[in-house]
């Protein structure tokens, strides 16, 4: 599919050759106010194609793979009714009827609007991969060619938010807790006052980056960079808060998360309806439950970061070691076994094993 899309991608460059010259002769029917119109609109289909050839069109392909077009068929009324009211065209075929693009302000204050209308209704479909896409693309083409507009906070960060997994918030705050009882004993309110600082910079330029991409449409590379990018101030202050013997936890938890990012974009189309293999997405499927998910979850709760425990490498890999076999059985349990199944256990089981290999060379 991607070398189907990347062939056409390809051919822009003669379409626009084709397309320029009929514009150019349109141009020297309008006014000046309608020529700037144009212009703007022109800038955001452009930008549209930038968008939809990046990587020679992965993300359409992306978009089409995760049922995209299905979901807008099924929901073309819902749609239709967003763009009507937003844009105020009438039922009639009249020409009267039709929108004004005279003002270029108009056209990006129109998308602003219409956008978080259209992505609830994409909502709607069991996938939520054609919402996120299509909220994506209008937040792209809208920096790029609204370049004066402001980015309004729209429905998919709403969504964001709401769907940031809890445990990930508790491991995050218990962290910080333990760090600062730490920081509180070995060094002082200044540290402290650092800590706090820098986890605020790494949250907010970790939201600015959810706010301007479709984290699964971007390459983990990418999003690896980016986080240790957001997180370098923070990792730093944590580190001058811990203990001698535990200033190694900072990156070793970077290292786990890296190794978490490579598996979910790995195994990233088994989590979505597009699996070709049906045993092997109704395993990945189960993971939607809260029950399920709570279940394996709980592998990695029990005496989560306690103050009085002193967190050496050695100990901490003995918990993770038995925290991912807990979690590979519930795997085991919940899934009929196949090749991909086990494949992603043993890997699961790797991304913590791999950080506490020098304490395994030790002994």
């Amino acid at each position: 599919m991607d070398e189907v899309f990347g062939k056409y991608c390809r051919k822009r460059p003669q379409l626009k050759a084709c397309s320029d010259k009929f514009l150019d002769k349109m141009k020297l029917c309008l006014a000046e106010d309608e020529k700037k119109s144009l212009n703007t609109v022109l800038d955001l289909l452009k930008e549209l194609g930038e968008f939809a050839c990046y990587k020679d069109g992965d993300r359409i392909a992306m978009f089409v793979a995760e049922e995209g077009p299905a979901c807008i068929k099924a929901h073309f009324e819902g749609i239709k009714t967003c763009i009507n009211n937003t844009l105020k065209i009438s039922p009639t075929n009249s020409m009267d009827s039709l929108p004004s693009f005279l003002n270029s302000t108009k056209v990006c204050d129109d998308l602003a609007k219409v956008q978080p209308c259209i992505v609830t209704e994409l909502e709607k479909c069991d996938n939520t991969t054609p919402a996120n896409v299509v909220d994506s693309v209008f937040r792209f083409i809208r920096k790029r060619a609204c370049k004066s507009g402001k980015q309004r906070r729209n429905a998919r960060m709403k969504r964001s938010a709401a769907l940031t997994p809890v445990h990930i918030k508790n491991l995050i705050n218990a962290y910080v807790k333990y760090t600062k009882a730490k920081c509180k004993v070995h060094k002082g309110q200044e540290e402290i006052t650092k800590l706090e600082e820098s986890l605020n910079k790494t949250q907010v330029c970790v939201v600015n980056y959810v706010k301007q991409n479709v984290l699964l449409l971007v390459s983990p590379e990418d999003l690896k960079e980016k986080v240790l990018e957001c997180s370098e101030d923070f990792i730093t202050a944590s580190e001058n808060c811990l203990p001698e013997k535990e200033k190694y936890y900072p990156k070793f938890s970077q290292e786990i998360m890296s190794g978490l990012v490579d598996l979910l974009f790995k195994y990233k189309q088994n989590f979505t309806t597009s699996s070709w293999n049906t045993e092997v997405q109704m395993c990945f499927q189960n993971f939607k439950y809260t029950t399920n998910r709570q279940t394996i979850l709980k592998c990695f709760d029990d005496d989560l970061l306690e103050k009085n425990t002193e967190y050496t490498k050695e100990y901490v890999c003995q918990r993770l070691s038995e925290a991912s076999k807990c979690a590979t059985k519930v795997i085991t349990d919940l899934c009929v076994q196949d090749i991909t199944v086990n494949e992603f256990k043993n890997e699961f089981e790797k991304v913590f094993k791999k950080p506490c290999e020098s304490v395994n060379e030790e002994k």
